[in-house]
């Protein structure tokens, strides 16, 4: 089970992805420049989502977490507050495009 740790600062507040976060990740795949913004170029339909929201967290070498405010826990103002880290690859992304 890989999970990964809930990170805590002033601003912002990671947690891994649970099956809670489906709703709001697919809003987001209906948003055009949400779709824009992260480079998806993909079509999901709401069961891929359901799935990848309540299994990504316990996938061997990554960890993604969503986005919340420390105070609330509620989600940022963010067309996609997701951020994803693997093992093969160093550092995290959060991909936006202009």
């Amino acid at each position: 089970m890989t999970r990964g740790p809930v990170l805590t600062g002033e601003i912002a507040r990671l947690r891994p992805i649970e099956a809670t976060d489906a709703d709001r990740m697919w809003e987001s795949l209906q948003d055009p420049e949400a779709m824009r913004l992260t480079g998806t170029t993909a079509d999901f339909d709401r069961e891929q989502i359901d799935e990848w929201a309540r299994t990504v967290s316990d996938r061997p070498g990554r960890y993604d977490w969503a986005l919340r405010q420390p105070a609330s826990g509620s989600a940022p103002g963010l067309p996609w507050p997701w951020l994803r880290a693997r093992r093969d690859r160093p550092g995290a992304a959060l991909r936006l495009r202009r």
